[in-house]
């Protein structure tokens, strides 16, 4: 099982994505067109990016296909 710390260690790159591409996290969840609540709870742990998330997610981000596993999970 992970703990919450692991989850914010694997989310630091997500973070760092977002904002090197958007400056803040209000910008990434407009793009995303969900809340910053949501983005806040999920970079931290406390709800689950859905499956068409992660996709939206990469493909604001930059995120190959192939290095989703190593930005999400």
């Amino acid at each position: 099982m992970t703990d919450k710390a692991d989850v914010k260690f694997m989310t630091g790159k997500l973070r760092e994505r977002v904002s090197e591409k958007y400056g803040s996290l209000e910008n990434f969840a407009r793009s995303m067109g969900i809340s910053v609540n949501s983005v806040e709870k999920k970079l931290s742990g406390g709800s689950c990016f859905t499956l068409r998330e992660i996709v939206k997610a990469a493909e604001l981000l930059d995120i190959e296909p192939e290095n989703i596993g190593g930005d999400f999970f």
